[in-house]
């Protein structure tokens, strides 16, 4: 399974290009040979100060803008623990009031999976960006990762659908995917 957390790598990038600018304008010297037309040798200490200002805050604020957009749109991960060798689909049922909250595992919340496969929780159905981790859950307490989650989201119905197979499997189960 791939990991959730290559969205990061775009921030990384600009994190890194901000610093390298910030290196440069710390050293002026640097930066006036780098770049010499923005320094001309008659620029005074204002000129310089601003276009200095300019080259540290310019990559900082669109580090900043993208980093809290990215931070908003993310969602407490989410831990589905699984039957051992569950296959099949399940089905959750959010926001039903007369079922129980979704349980929270350090960062996660936890969806503890029965064997019918079916679970309802009063939790709303999650929103935004999160990432799924799927665990079997042995008798002996050992975790193994699930293989190949497929999803499918119904929002109008507060409910979600998620296939635990291989493709192959997937491609046998619709007639008897959950409506």
């Amino acid at each position: 399974m791939t990991s959730g957390w290559l969205y990061l790598l775009p921030v990384v990038l600009l994190l890194l290009s901000t610093l390298y600018a910030l290196a440069f304008v710390l050293r002026g010297e640097t930066l006036q040979r780098a770049a010499p037309s923005l320094f001309p040798d008659k620029a005074g200490p204002r000129t310089r100060r601003i276009i200095k200002t300019l080259a540290i805050g310019v990559p900082l604020l669109l580090f900043l803008t993208i980093a809290v957009s990215i931070v908003r749109s993310m969602g407490r991960p989410i831990r589905w623990e699984l039957p051992p060798d569950y296959k099949g689909w399940l089905v959750v049922q959010y926001e039903d009031p007369s079922c129980p909250a979704l349980s929270v595992g350090g960062p996660y919340l936890v969806v503890r999976v029965p064997p019918t496969g079916r679970v309802c929780t009063s939790s709303p159905l999650p929103e935004g960006w999160r990432h799924h981790r799927y665990e079997y859950v042995h008798p002996d307490g050992r975790r193994t990762e699930a293989s190949s989650p497929w999803s499918s989201y119904s929002s109008g119905l507060k409910r979600e659908n998620v296939f635990i197979g291989t493709r192959a499997e997937l491609d046998r189960s619709w007639a008897s995917e959950p409506r």
